[in-house]
């Protein structure tokens, strides 16, 4: 799109423009104009313009007997001291140009001699292509971007995984035989990482630590949590057999790790 932008009149303007005599008559230069299916024709003498010779002008003058234009020179009916232009101004000045003086032809004129042409009929072209730059180069803008979030989020979705292995290794990966009882255990996440967490810790022969945990939210945050809970259950619980023990142990410790707006509810028996 810059490249596009930064297009100079030379870049889109018309090489050697049709340019007559002033001289010239009225009916040729008409007839001319019709055989190069052209708008326009600069009146000009030894390469310096003098005029430009529109259809407007030539409609201006409608009126005036035809039996005449053979003989009229076209310095007579054309537009004296047109505005012209430099080659190596931007096409979009020149554009300004054109509307605020609400003219169709702009001759280009370098070191005082004519050098081109420049018409709506090349702008609009070009402003076409102009705004064809910009969606193409939104386009590409785009197609990149959402690639880029595609990476991420194929990213993201492997991490999810290694992390929900990694947590499913904390969790028992069965249930303990301790009669009388017999224990069953269902866990479903509701999302890949989860918050949800439960341990069983022998304290013995005869006696036998459940915990049932759920920290506040849902993914990363939570399943951060209860693996921080995992962590200080198998650091300082191991030893205790009462549950307010259990609790309080745990308590103490996540107190200062966990943010203030999260928290996790914890069963112990």
């Amino acid at each position: 799109m810059s490249e596009t932008s930064e297009l100079l009149v030379r870049d889109i303007m018309v090489r050697d423009p049709v340019a007559v005599a002033p001289t010239t008559s009225v009916v040729d230069t008409a007839r001319l104009m019709s055989d190069r299916n052209i708008g326009a024709v600069v009146v000009a003498n030894d390469g310096r313009v003098e005029g430009i010779f529109t259809e407007r002008d030539l409609l201006r003058r409608a009126t005036e007997s035809r039996d005449e234009w053979g003989r009229t020179p076209i310095s007579r009916f054309m537009t004296p001291n047109p505005v012209s232009v430099a080659p190596e101004m931007l096409w979009a000045e020149a554009t300004a140009i054109m509307d605020q003086r609400r003219i169709r032809h702009l001759p280009v004129v370098e070191a005082g001699k004519l050098v081109g042409m420049l018409s709506v009929r090349d702008l609009l072209r070009h402003r076409a292509e102009f705004l064809e730059a910009i969606v193409r180069d939104r386009t590409a803008e785009l197609a990149a971007r959402n690639a880029a979030l595609t990476e991420r989020d194929q990213q993201l979705t492997r991490n999810l995984k290694v992390a929900a292995k990694i947590q499913k290794r904390l969790l028992p990966q069965g249930v303990p035989e301790f009669e009388p009882f017999r224990f069953a255990v269902a866990f479903h996440g509701h999302d890949q990482v989860t918050g949800d967490y439960h341990d069983f810790i022998p304290l013995g022969p005869d006696r036998l630590g459940v915990l049932i945990a759920d920290a506040s939210g849902h993914g990363v945050p939570a399943a951060f949590v209860s693996v921080m809970a995992k962590m200080c259950c198998t650091a300082y619980c191991q030893a205790l057999e009462s549950p307010a023990a259990m609790l309080r142990t745990m308590n103490e410790h996540l107190g200062d790790l966990i943010e203030g707006d999260h928290f996790i509810t914890m069963f112990a028996a």
